[in-house]
């Protein structure tokens, strides 16, 4: 063991004189940044801007929650708003040209709604609504009416 360190005793030791300078050459580094962060923190500590980055993170989260529910919110309300629209034109009449009577159905999510139908013929125009419940009516629906709902719960 003896005959080992004197041999490679100078090896050993140039070797840890190397670690040593390397280590110190990175705490040196450290320093420098460390002491260029706290320059430019304008002399506040550490536990005042991680107690100010942690109140930011909080201030985050609670506007997070709030837009979340709005965004909840709004879905909810979304079902129920007007989505799939059916026309139809169509001429009821053999005598008249054109077709300028039409059937449009406007259903939600849940093919609830209205369908109107407009009837023009000589003599004037009339317009009739009915109500649409998961796509049908408690009302006699005519075959336009029928393609205009069908038409809407297809687009």
């Amino acid at each position: 063991m003896l005959e080992f360190i004197s041999t490679y005793g100078i090896y050993i030791i140039g070797s840890l004189l190397f670690i040593i300078l390397l280590s110190l050459i990175k705490l040196i580094s450290l320093q420098s940044k460390y002491n260029n962060y706290m320059m430019k923190s304008s002399a506040k500590n550490v536990e005042g801007l991680i107690n100010e980055y942690l109140e930011k993170v909080e201030l985050s989260l609670s506007k997070e929650d709030n837009l979340t529910t709005r965004i909840e919110n709004l879905e909810a309300e979304m079902l129920s708003c007007i989505k799939k629209v059916g026309v139809i034109r169509y001429n009821p009449y053999e005598d008249m040209g054109a077709n300028l009577c039409f059937a449009v159905a406007l259903l939600n999510d849940h093919n609830d709604g209205v369908v109107f139908n407009g009837i023009f013929d000589r003599s004037g125009s009339r317009t009739y609504a009915k109500p649409i419940t998961d796509g049908k009516s408690e009302y006699v629906l005519s075959e336009e009416e029928l393609t205009a709902i069908d038409n809407a719960k297809k687009s």
